[in-house]
């Protein structure tokens, strides 16, 4: 069931209404989503004394214990968007967007040496391909995979400076699968070739 009544002892990290001191119940951000909220882009006051929103958890409590799904789905849609309407503290959209962007740049730190796609990295930063790729080169000024790049590069030569692998050795490692493709990305991003890199040493 998308939602579910505890006492206050039992609270979990889920998207939760507290009424203090007895209940509070749990809402699945999936039912939010479907319902055409957007639960990762408000807060909610910490606080609230509100003898309406008193009275519209009861009716959720009612339906709940009489297990009835469509009147439940519609009480607690009716709480939910009493919570919307009066008590709702909007995220600051560029803190949002920022921290979502972040998470996908960590992803892509800790998977560059693999095959990455940007189905993954998007999916991280919990945007669509397509959004997630706009939002990144507006924050960025760079793409995606030009950040990718970039970064398996800056870690390669790295490897260069720092370890005795071989050059085929360190382009494997850093998630380049073709040797030659390696060379030419590396040349145009460092200005030298892996070989000169390591003549210079």
């Amino acid at each position: 069931m998308y939602l579910s009544l505890h006492s206050t002892s039992q609270l979990s990290a889920m998207w939760y209404v507290r009424i203090y001191p007895l209940y509070c119940f749990k809402v699945s951000k999936e039912f939010l989503s479907e319902s055409g909220l957007a639960p990762g882009k408000f807060e909610f006051c910490e606080c609230i004394e509100d003898e309406n929103l008193y009275g519209y958890f009861e009716t959720v409590e009612k339906e709940y214990l009489e297990k009835c799904e469509v009147s439940l789905r519609t009480a607690t849609l009716t709480l939910i968007a009493y919570l919307y309407k009066n008590y709702q503290r909007p995220v600051q959209e560029d803190t949002y967007v920022n921290e979502n962007i972040k998470k996908g740049i960590k992803y892509i730190r800790e998977h560059y040496k693999e095959k990455l796609t940007l189905d993954e990295v998007a999916a991280a930063a919990g945007f669509s391909k397509f959004y997630f790729s706009k939002l990144f080169k507006e924050h960025t000024k760079i793409t995606v995979f030009d950040y990718l790049r970039q970064l398996r590069c800056e870690e390669a030569r790295k490897l260069l400076e720092t370890t005795n692998l071989s050059i085929s050795n360190i382009a494997l490692e850093c998630g380049f699968e073709d040797i030659a493709y390696f060379s030419n990305v590396f040349k145009n991003e460092c200005g030298l070739s892996p070989s000169q890199i390591r003549k210079n040493l």
